[in-house]
Formats: structure tokens, C-alpha cells, sequence
């Protein structure tokens, strides 16, 4: 008996199987749109699957549904890319694309009239952000230093918030590795370069938003942030315009504390490399006047009191964004003019 798999049970992925009298297929009840391929896009993640018994004439059906939606399901590439943490993904999703989806507005008292040509053809964008990664997640190529991105929560079954020309469902949250919008899951191959390649992802600026999950390995170590910037920028594309700012302080003084020299170490990083990316300090002491004095751009209690003080609201994402928005025009325009 020879083993294939179906998606749903009415899209296949088969290599060289030729039909017998009956095959053992894998059902996969999740919906699983292949990049224009016939192959497994999903890779090393992990799948908690059943098992059925097709016939070949039910077969070919899936095999003629999985080519008609290979070939209708054309991806491409967004202008801007911002990939993120779970600030992202728990609320300041939506104020990232706001906000870089009308940058020749925000800009525009804040950038030299003569430099806004350099904003002017970052139209589309799309946003994403998985919970418990860093730099290190997403540069990493052995399965299990990239399992926050690529294997599947055993309870949410999903680990990501996706906005703009990704996740046009508007599904509140996605999983990384399922779907055309998310094939970074790929063995041997980290995340970044899974992404970032011809004919995939290849935007004209490319924004990562990191902290807070790496704060504590980029605080007690110099040598650890500078490794995790090494490889990272080793993986991306010497043409490709790049910025890097810290994510939103919290509502919590410590952790502020340590976001902060870790922000200081992630940025020495970043200047002992060449500043391969623009680095944007998320942390200022505006940014932290204004997160902080106002409990709203947190999730609150019924009784008052903040009950996520990591994840700003939509409301305080809009006004961490509008806080630094001077530096991320100019690091902006400095990435795609420095070349």
C-alpha cells in the first residue's frame, strides 16, 4: 500500500506514487494552500494528522483541484516586509500597517522634500509577527532553534498575526509554514532565507522589529547580540533595504530597564557590522513617557489594572509609531539611498 497525502481531503501532495488498487492517504484537516507547487510546502513542521483509505479515481479528483488552485494562487511580494514579535501579533499589527502603508504622509514634514522620491514607489505592505522570536529564531536554520516559527501550538494551532497583502482572510491569527503567504519553514534553510529570495519575498524595504523576547540574552551579553546581527544580516540581500527599531516599551519599569540596555547592545551590534540595517531606537524617553502614563495602551481589567503591561493596544501602538515616526522616515529614506 503506498502513502500520499491530502490536504482536506481534496487537495494532494504526491511525488512519484503511481496509483494501486488502494493507497493509504494522510488527511490533514487544516486549509493548506501550496506555493504553486505539487510538493510539500510545509516541510519539517509538525502535523498532527488521521489516516484514510482513497481510491485512485478520487485521487485524480484531488489532484486535478490541488493544479487548478496551484495555478490560481499567484504570489507577490509586497513593497515593504516588517516581520515582528508578538507585539505584532497581540494589537499593534494594524497601527504598523496604517502607519507604513501612508508613509509619504507621515513623512512629509519630516524628511527633506527632495529625499521623499524614496518613498514613493512603498505602496503595498505586508505585516507579520510570531509570538516568542527574535533575531536568533529567524536566522536559525535547525528545526529546533526555529520551532517558535515553524512548529504548529498544539492548542491555538496557530502561532502568528498577519496583516495587509498577506492574510487577506483576515483570520485573526495564522500559522507559519501553512498557506502560500508563509513558507518559511524549510529544512536546512533558516526562516530569512526561506523568505527572502527570487521570486518570493522580495520587497524593495525590509523592516525587522525585535526585543523583548531576546532582552535578557542581549543585555548579559554583548558577544550574543552581535552574533544574532551577524548571521542575520548575513541573510539578507546585499540589494535589499533594510531597517531595524526595537519593538514598544512596557507598562513595567524593570522591564523597561532591561529592554533598554538590551537595546543599547543590540545597536552596538548593528554599528560594529556596518549598520547593514538602519537601527530606529523604539525606546526614548518619549516613547517611555508616553506608554507608560497612560495604563489605556494596555489591556485593562474591569477592575483597572493592566493585565498585559508587554503588549501595547492598538491605541498605544499608534502612539509608540507616532512617537519615533521622525526616525523611521529618516531611516527609511537613509536605507534606500545609501547604496
Amino acid at each position: 500500500m503506498s502513502d500520499v497525502t491530502l490536504f482536506n481531503s481534496a487537495q494532494a501532495v504526491i511525488t512519484d506514487h503511481k496509483p494501486t488498487k488502494h493507497m493509504r492517504v494522510t488527511v490533514i484537516h487544516k486549509d493548506i494552500f501550496p506555493n504553486s507547487s505539487h510538493s510539500c510546502q510545509i516541510c519539517d513542521t509538525p502535523l498532527h494528522m488521521t489516516r484514510a483509505i482513497f481510491t485512485p479515481s478520487i485521487l485524480a479528483i484531488s489532484l486535478l483541484f490541488l493544479a487548478t488552485t496551484a495555478d490560481s494562487d499567484q504570489f507577490k511580494s509586497p513593497d515593504i516586509l516588517i516581520l515582528g514579535d508578538s507585539q505584532i501579533t497581540f494589537g499593534a499589527g494594524p497601527a504598523y500597517l496604517s502607519f507604513f502603508s501612508n508613509l509619504r504622509t507621515k513623512c512629509a514634514l519630516r524628511v527633506p522634500s527632495g529625499q521623499m522620491t524614496a518613498l514613493k514607489d512603498l505602496k503595498t505592505v505586508a505585516v507579520i509577527g510570531v509570538r516568542s522570536t527574535a533575531l536568533r529564531e529567524w536566522a536559525s536554520r535547525t528545526r529546533s532553534k526555529k520551532a517558535d516559527i515553524c512548529d504548529i501550538d498544539p492548542n491555538l494551532r496557530k502561532n502568528a498575526g498577519a496583516f495587509g497583502t498577506v492574510n487577506l482572510k483576515r483570520e485573526k491569527y495564522v500559522q507559519m509554514g501553512i498557506g502560500s503567504d508563509f513558507q518559511f519553514c524549510k529544512p536546512d534553510t533558516s526562516p530569512l532565507e526561506a523568505a527572502l529570495h527570487k521570486d518570493y519575498y522580495e520587497p524593495k524595504l525590509l523592516v525587522l522589529s525585535f526585543l523583548g523576547n531576546a532582552a535578557n540574552d542581549w543585555a548579559g551579553d554583548p558577544a550574543v547580540a552581535l552574533s544574532d546581527v551577524s548571521r542575520t544580516i548575513a541573510q539578507i540581500p546585499a540589494d535589499m533595504p533594510c531597517v531595524f527599531m526595537t519593538t514598544a516599551p512596557t507598562f513595567q519599569s524593570a522591564a523597561n530597564a532591561l529592554r533598554l540596555k538590551s537595546q543599547q547592545n543590540i545597536k552596538a551590534a548593528f554599528a560594529k557590522t556596518g549598520n547593514r540595517c538602519v537601527f530606529v531606537d523604539g525606546i526614548t524617553r518619549k516613547s517611555l513617557r508616553i506608554l507608560t502614563q497612560d495604563k489605556r495602551n494596555f489591556r485593562i481589567r474591569e477592575s483597572g489594572e493592566v493585565k498585559d503591561p508587554f503588549h501595547p493596544t492598538h491605541q498605544g501602538a499608534k502612539r509608540f509609531l507616532k512617537s519615533i515616526q521622525g526616525s523611521i522616515c529618516k531611516a527609511i529614506v537613509k536605507s534606500r539611498t545609501k547604496r
